[in-house]
């Protein structure tokens, strides 16, 4: 957990203190960091301070740039440029890190061992030509923490038979029946996400805030998809279907973080091999 109190930044592990930041200056969109605490082992305090980082952009949103002081700590300065997401500046004393760097790495959200790329080659399903794509993940894949919420946003690819009670008991809510016509028996519900879970094309997942399951979203790939004549699609779009079937957890503030998280999730998904460019 990452929390600020007047100019520290501190970051705690079950409770106990692991490190601390000064904020020896902030300028509008400028934020300058020294350590007061780290762990001893460098490779720990590398993955404490992409923490402490991230907290800092949580926690104020108009930061663009965060400096690190790298005068008591030129090795472990050296460290962090090897990790790639913080740049020297002008200064030998002093690396940074930039918000829109920073949101790109996709260790710090995806939480499974995924596959972000295929090798580029074409198939053709129902008439459509389209790229293979990877099989999808099974289990937890993606967490932000969320500071309006004070919350752990996650996402987790379908288990049908672990989640057909809480889809069952959603589809039949005469608000989501309204929009996706599907209410039904649960042995229907199940037929489904079993159909859906089986699809190359669609990615199925379930939405939590903390612990509680709260949305169902099916990612898809456009190319595959019944939208694809009408319009030019790409090979790499990707479309959502969306339900919130919690009716505690809905509200503009609450769509704020969940759909900007799931943009950010697709972004890591998107190839970025110049082969697979359009």
């Amino acid at each position: 957990m990452v929390r600020v109190e007047d100019a520290h930044l501190i970051v705690t592990q079950q409770g106990e203190v692991i490190a601390e930041l000064v904020i020896t200056e902030q300028l509008n969109e400028h934020v300058t960091l020294r350590a007061t605490k780290l762990p001893v082992l460098m490779n720990e305090s590398v993955a404490v301070l992409a923490r402490a980082v991230n907290g800092l952009f949580d926690n104020f949103k108009s930061v663009k740039t965060v400096a690190f002081s790298c005068i008591d700590s030129p090795e472990l300065c050296k460290l962090l440029l090897k990790h790639g997401w913080l740049a020297s500046a002008d200064s030998v004393s002093i690396v940074w890190a930039r918000r829109d760097m920073f949101r790109q790495l996709p260790d710090y959200w995806l939480l499974a061992n995924q596959t972000t790329l295929m090798p580029l080659h074409y198939t053709v399903s129902d008439g459509k030509r389209h790229p293979i794509r990877a099989p999808y993940p099974d289990g937890e894949i993606y967490q932000r923490f969320v500071p309006e919420l004070d919350q752990r946003f996650s996402l987790r690819t379908v288990a049908p038979t672990h989640d057909v009670d809480i889809f069952h008991a959603w589809q039949n809510n005469p608000r989501v029946a309204a929009f996706w016509e599907m209410p039904g028996t649960l042995q229907q519900h199940l037929d489904y996400l079993y159909k859906v879970s089986t699809d190359p094309h669609l990615h199925p997942v379930i939405a939590y805030f903390d612990a509680q399951p709260f949305a169902y979203f099916e990612i898809y790939w456009a190319k595959e998809d019944r939208i694809a004549p009408f319009y030019q699609v790409d090979d790499y779009d990707r479309g959502v279907h969306m339900l919130v079937g919690e009716e505690s957890l809905r509200g503009p503030h609450r769509v704020a973080a969940w759909l900007t998280s799931l943009a950010h999730y697709l972004f890591f998904k998107r190839p970025t091999h110049p082969l697979c460019r359009s």
